[in-house]
């Protein structure tokens, strides 16, 4: 997507979730029986809406811990926008349904949501959550070309992947120029200053009448800094369970 313009995605990103939550407002007075549980995305850490609908809905959950796997099979049935974790909810088994108020450009959508079946209405989004269980959203061949179950985990053929790029000389051909990594001093500057305030606690909302392109910039960062956080204890734990792994082989 390198030299790609985000200003339709963010268009359609913010109509988007408007439209869904609106449905799931709609849903959620017409079924109380049912228990909704939204796992937010990072740049989602500050969401007016999301506080609202649950204010309103004491069977809307907006939740951020554990992983998605976790809630994916905690879950009878999973809504899903463009993420590609729908791969997790494809192994596990699990009811799953692609909701899109509004179709996504295709130079932003996952390649594995090329032709994939979406709910377009609410509508449509009630009738299918009333049904049984029907066949995944995305096609058998299309998940499994780029997914597949292997026996050994992800992260240790991830670890293999890593020693096989150290062990093999570099490739004799640069990136072409249009996927260059190039510094942005204005990026580097606003991410120490982003973490500047993080680390004085200071809300980002504050700061949009003096600057909002910084203040929507830092408050889409804010989430993933909050999610990288680590506790010192967390990583001497981490550290004792790794050195131990180390010492049984």
């Amino acid at each position: 997507m390198a030299g790609q313009d985000f200003t339709d995605f963010a268009r359609v990103n913010r109509e988007s979730m408007a439209a869904t939550l609106d449905w799931f407002d709609r849903y959620l007075t017409r079924h109380p029986d049912v228990q909704l549980v939204y796992r937010r995305h990072p740049s989602e850490w500050n969401s007016p809406a999301l506080l609202e609908l649950a204010k309103k809905h004491a069977n809307f959950h907006v939740i951020f811990e554990y992983s998605v796997r976790q809630w994916i099979v905690a879950a009878d049935d999973i809504l899903i926008w463009m993420s590609t974790a729908i791969a997790e909810v494809y192994f596990a088994q699990k009811g799953c349904h692609v909701v899109r108020p509004q179709p996504i450009p295709h130079e932003f959508d996952p390649v594995i949501y090329q032709g994939a079946a979406a709910l377009t209405s609410y509508e449509a989004l009630e009738e299918a959550l009333a049904a049984p269980h029907g066949s995944f959203p995305i096609a058998k061949e299309v998940i499994e070309g780029y997914f597949d179950p292997a026996p050994q985990p992800a992260y240790l053929r991830m670890a293999d992947l890593l020693e096989q790029v150290l062990r093999e000389p570099p490739r004799d051909h640069p990136f072409d120029s249009e996927f260059k990594p190039h510094f942005n001093w204005l990026k580097f500057f606003a991410l120490l200053g982003v973490h500047g305030m993080d680390a004085l606690h200071l809300d980002p909302a504050k700061f949009h009448r003096i600057c909002p392109p910084f203040a929507r910039f830092a408050g889409r960062i804010y989430g993933y800094i909050q999610k990288a956080k680590v506790k010192k204890a967390d990583i001497r734990r981490w550290q004792a369970d790794i050195d131990r792994c180390l010492a049984q082989k």
